[in-house]
C-alpha cells in the first residue's frame, strides 16, 4: 500500500472516536470514499500496534509516539499523514465552577507550561530520555517522536482551535459517534492569557 486510495477494502485501525478517526474520516471523504470503502478496525494503540506487527491489519492511523514506535520498531511506513486536517491538539479541561471560582489560577497554569515547554524545545534529546523513561517506550523511539514535535507550548484557546474542534465533533455527531450535537463555543473557557 502506496497511499490512502489503496486502501479499498482494507482493513484500517484506529482507536474510536479519537483523532485518527476523525483524520480518517477526513482522509475517506477527500478521497471521495466513505468508512464502507475500508474495513475499519476500533482498536486501542497497544492492541493495534501488536495486530499491525502481526500482519492482522493492513494500515494504522496513530498519533506519536506510537507512531514513532510503529516506524522504529514495527518496520511500519508512513503512506499518509494528517497535515492540513484535524489540528492535532491536546487540551487541558477544567470544571466551569472551579474555573469561574479560581480564573487567576489558569495564568500560574499556562506560565507553567510556558517555562516546561521552553525547557523541552531548548532539549529534544533530554526531553525525549525523560518522557521515555516516564512512557517505557525506547528513547530511539522518543527521539523519532520529538522531532516532529511542532508545539511545545500551551495557548489559550482561540476562534480557530474552537472552529476545528466544531468541525470534528459535526463529523463525530454525523457519524453517530455523538448522541446529539454540541456547540463547542458554549463549552471553551474565556481567558485573557496571551500566548507564550
Amino acid at each position: 500500500v502506496h497511499s490512502f486510495a489503496e486502501l479499498k477494502g482494507k482493513r484500517v485501525a484506529f482507536s474510536k472516536g479519537s483523532s485518527a478517526h476523525l483524520v480518517v474520516a477526513q482522509l475517506l471523504a477527500r478521497e471521495g470514499m466513505t468508512f464502507a470503502d475500508i474495513k475499519p478496525v476500533y482498536l486501542e494503540p497497544p492492541d493495534a500496534r501488536a495486530a499491525f506487527e502481526a500482519k492482522a491489519i493492513d494500515a494504522w492511523a496513530i498519533w506519536d509516539p506510537f507512531l514513532a514506535a510503529a516506524e522504529v520498531e514495527g518496520g511500519a511506513r508512513l503512506i499518509v499523514n494528517g497535515a492540513g486536517l484535524s489540528g492535532h491538539r491536546e487540551f487541558y479541561f477544567g470544571r466551569a465552577d472551579f474555573l469561574k471560582a479560581h480564573p487567576g489560577l489558569v495564568d500560574v497554569v499556562m506560565a507553567a507550561l510556558a517555562d516546561t515547554g521552553r525547557a523541552a524545545k531548548s532539549d529534544p534529546k533530554a526531553t525525549a530520555d525523560f518522557l521515555a523513561g516516564k512512557l517505557g517506550i525506547t528513547p530511539a523511539v522518543m527521539e523519532r517522536s520529538e522531532l516532529r514535535k511542532q508545539r511545545y507550548f500551551a495557548q489559550p484557546m482561540t476562534a480557530e482551535i474552537v472552529n476545528e474542534q466544531q468541525m470534528g465533533a459535526d463529523i463525530f455527531f454525523r457519524l453517530g459517534l455523538m448522541p446529539k450535537a454540541i456547540r463547542v463555543a458554549d463549552i471553551v473557557f474565556e481567558s485573557h492569557t496571551s500566548t507564550p
